[in-house]
């Protein structure tokens, strides 16, 4: 009887995560990425959603020999905006991405008496991929990801699965 609760639970639970992309590439480009640096922007409370995020990233770079480095923003940073372009440049990347994350929903959850855990369970992405050392913009999107009952690592993967499919679709992979 527990297995079956135990099984009837993942699978609810499991089903109440999502992810939904909308995206827009421009008519005159037509390259595919081998090699991408990603800024990524956020709200402090959604460092779990990206590090699940640019785990499973890698995974999939790594099975498509795409090479990658990325940087995340951080408000304590010391780095200069200078500095991190020249990470950029000096990696030589076929085009930048910027994750910026623009919106966020967070659940307060009663973890007992008196008790609350307070984590962001839902957020929008603004995805822009542009050329290096250019302000044209060449591909964007507008990724949505839903983490209910704070299951942000398989929201991270579903949002990764998500952007994949859409950047191939799109013709950018």
């Amino acid at each position: 009887m527990r297995k079956i609760l135990l099984i009837i639970s993942t699978i609810v639970l499991s089903s109440c995560v999502s992810a939904k992309i909308t995206s827009r590439k421009a008519e005159d480009f037509n390259e595919k990425i081998n090699k991408i640096y990603i800024l990524s922007r956020g709200a402090e409370d959604a460092k779990y959603f990206y590090k699940g995020f640019f785990i499973e990233l890698e995974k999939y770079f790594n099975e498509e020999n795409v090479k990658f480095e990325s940087y995340r923003y951080d408000k304590l940073s010391l780095e200069t905006d200078k500095e991190i372009d020249e990470k950029i440049n000096k990696f030589s990347p076929d085009v930048v991405m910027l994750i910026n994350q623009t919106e966020s929903e967070k659940h307060i959850n009663a973890v007992g008496i008196g008790f609350t855990h307070s984590t962001i369970t839902k957020g929008t992405f603004d995805i822009k991929i542009f050329l290096p050392n250019s302000e044209k913009i060449v591909w964007r999107g507008n990724l949505t990801a839903d983490a209910a009952y704070d299951n942000l690592a398989q929201a991270a993967e579903k949002s990764v699965q998500k952007l994949i499919e859409k950047l191939k679709l799109d013709g950018l992979l």
